[in-house]
C-alpha cells in the first residue's frame, strides 16, 4: 500500500505517490480492518476471507469492487427514505 500527499498548492490537482511514513503505520493498519470489516458486510467472499484468513489476501480489486457496492447500496437506501410517504 502506498500514500497520496495531494499538493495544496494546486489544490489537490497534483499529488505525489508514496511510501507511507513509519509514524503513520499503526494508523494505516486499524484504518485497514475498518475498512475490510466494513466492506465484508456486502461482500461474502471476503467475509469468508477476512474471517478465515487463511492465507488468502484480499485483493485490492475486491475491496474496491465491495466498497463500490456498499456506497451504492447506501445511496438507494437513502433515496428509497426520502421517496416514502
Amino acid at each position: 500500500m502506498k500514500s497520496i500527499t495531494y499538493k495544496d498548492e494546486t489544490m489537490g490537482a497534483d499529488y505525489i505517490i508514496g511510501d507511507i511514513p513509519a509514524n503513520m503505520l499503526d494508523e494505516r493498519s486499524t484504518t485497514a480492518k475498518q475498512l475490510i470489516e466494513k466492506v465484508s458486510e456486502v461482500d461474502d467472499t471476503i467475509l469468508e476471507k477476512y474471517l478465515h484468513a487463511q492465507g488468502e489476501t484480499i485483493t485490492e480489486d475486491e475491496i474496491k469492487a465491495a466498497l463500490r457496492k456498499r456506497v451504492n447500496s447506501s445511496v438507494r437506501a437513502r433515496t428509497r427514505r426520502r421517496s416514502s410517504p
